[in-house]
């Protein structure tokens, strides 16, 4: 642990930064991560696991950041336990670093629920909420939606400081926890979509996001289908368990020529497509806070995208984008045809977006209100007990 001092003249803050390993997830942090190492004012530690790995441990520096990769046990039945072999890993792993305070991303998962059970004062980044997911998680067992509610519920009321990306979250936890320390902030930008030239936009759809369920992809293909235009492409950017099905739907509907399926894109190449899409789509059944729109925005690219969660906060409907009812096709085929039938308002709401999200979203923003309240949390918690 750091001397104790005033939170006010904290100069270096060694955090603990929980994400997971798979790509995605791990480009939706790195803007921040990067930003808090480049600060200087804090030691930023990453603790990531992977089911690849065949040491049980792996350290590696790079640009100012300290990884750790731990091998991920399997995890099967490991929320009707606890996660307690999770816990004991990361407790041992953290006795070394001595953090002053532990980040969890997320609590759909296991990242919530070690962060409060580490040891040391945490702070839980709400991501997806399970408690408003589970209903659109049929394919899911009951017995793992409920333990991972119970979790998610535990971990909020054990952390002691809770941050959302969106006012959706933030009264989600309210609710649970009035009393604990919550702060807004929103995602912050990959700096390869604040770095874009304006270019002329073609004739493209973007639907980028796990194909599963949840997202509703296929609404999305529907929605497509019933539009009157025939030069427009739709093109999905993402893996996920519906790949095949939707391959098998565009077949069937004879779409083959019109729209394709791309996998997964590094920020740098995904945000060239986007700066050059007519619009970007999204069906969710739920969201919290889909990093694709601010990507979208910053491209200059309008969305369209359904009224749930906390999308409402980032898609202003009318000015940068438009809004539908969740399911509902015909509205989403209405907005599509919409926006490809008025280029010059798109444009506008395209702008209208990018203005927004580089004044909102800029990493050093955004670094800067965790910043914030990692030092409020910090203060709150000097005098919390070193890890039994």
């Amino acid at each position: 642990m750091l001397p104790d001092m005033p939170p006010e003249s904290i100069p270096a803050i060694r955090s603990a930064l929980r994400v997971l390993p798979d790509h995605p997830r791990l480009n939706r942090y790195q803007p921040l991560i990067a930003s808090l190492a480049a600060t200087g004012a804090c030691d930023v530690h990453v603790i990531i696991e992977t089911p690849g790995l065949t040491l049980p441990s792996l350290t590696a520096h790079d640009q100012g950041v300290c990884y750790h990769l731990l091998r991920r046990e399997p995890y099967t039945l490991a929320p009707l336990y606890g996660y307690r072999t999770g816990i004991r890993r990361i407790r041992h792993l953290l006795r070394a670093i001595h953090p002053d305070l532990v980040v969890g991303f997320g609590t759909e998962q296991s990242l919530g629920w070690l962060a409060v059970n580490s040891g040391y004062p945490s702070i839980i980044a709400l991501q997806g909420i399970m408690a408003e997911l589970s209903p659109h998680l049929p394919h899911w067992p009951r017995w793992q939606k409920w333990a991972l509610r119970r979790l998610e519920r535990a971990a909020v009321k054990r952390a002691d400081g809770i941050i959302a990306e969106s006012p959706f979250g933030l009264d989600w936890a309210h609710r649970i926890v009035p009393d604990t320390p919550s702060f807004e902030i929103p995602n912050s930008l990959n700096p390869a979509f604040i770095t874009l030239t304006p270019v002329p936009k073609i004739s493209e759809i973007w639907c980028v996001g796990e194909l599963s369920t949840l997202k509703n992809p296929r609404m999305i293909l529907q929605a497509f289908a019933s539009l009157p235009s025939t030069d427009t492409t739709l093109i999905f950017a993402g893996t996920g368990p519906l790949q095949p099905v939707l391959a098998g739907q565009i077949g069937k509907l004879g779409l083959g020529n019109r729209c394709r399926l791309v996998g997964w894109m590094d920020p740098p190449t995904l945000a060239r497509h986007l700066a050059a899409a007519q619009m970007v789509v999204l069906g969710s059944w739920m969201d919290s806070s889909p990093n694709v729109i601010i990507e979208a925005h910053a491209a200059g690219t309008p969305v369209i995208a359904t009224r749930v969660g906390g999308i409402p906060a980032r898609v202003r409907d009318g000015i940068d984008g438009l809004l539908v009812s969740p399911g509902d096709q015909p509205a989403m085929t209405r907005a599509m045809q919409t926006i490809l039938e008025n280029p010059a308002k798109a444009q506008q709401m395209g702008q209208a977006g990018h203005s927004r999200v580089l004044r909102e979203h800029a990493p050093d923003r955004i670094a800067r209100l965790h910043w914030e309240a990692y030092a409020a949390i910090i203060g709150k918690c000097r005098n919390c007990p070193p890890v039994p």
